[in-house]
């Protein structure tokens, strides 16, 4: 399945939600962000986006984690799940959408893509466990069946070299 939409509709989501105030747990107040942090934050993610436009992905992840540790902007979550989505890192993209729809606010845009992707994502992790399991299984079996393939061989040497002794 292609994912339909742009790190750029993403960067115009980010940088609203990083010009405004950050959504933090009722049950958590942690500081807010400093100024200063806030500049870096919006620093990394435009060199993040910058880094994933140019196909850079995990550079691109680690300038999105980086904005993220500084502004604690969920929204950055998706960012990160949706290039390490790209990257193939399936239990990284699981765990960052995951995370995104927990932590972001009920209207946060994309919240609807990060959960059809997330479903897809889990099908996808059980079909290739299975998958592997299946592998292992024909693996170990192929080896069981040449094994025993070589014991008759064995006991049959043993026993013309006894004969003629």
């Amino acid at each position: 399945m292609k994912i339909a939409f742009s790190v750029r509709s993403v960067a115009i989501a980010l940088s609203l939600a990083l010009a405004s105030s950050v959504a933090v747990a009722q049950d958590e107040k942690p500081a807010a962000p400093s100024a200063e942090d806030m500049a870096k934050a919006k620093a990394a993610f435009a060199q993040g986006k910058e880094l994933f436009d140019k196909g850079e992905l995990l550079n691109a992840a680690k300038a999105f984690k980086k904005s993220y540790r500084l502004s604690k902007n969920p929204i950055l979550l998706y960012n990160i799940g949706f290039t390490t989505d790209k990257l193939g890192k399936l239990d990284l993209a699981i765990f960052y959408y995951e995370k995104f729809l927990k932590d972001a606010p009920e209207k946060a845009p994309f919240r609807k893509e990060a959960t059809e992707r997330l479903e897809l994502l889990k099908k996808q992790k059980v079909e290739d466990e299975a998958a592997a399991k299946a592998k292992a299984k024909a693996k170990a079996d192929a080896a069981k069946a040449e094994e025993a393939a070589k014991k008759p061989a064995k006991t049959k040497a043993k026993t013309k070299a006894k004969t003629s002794e």
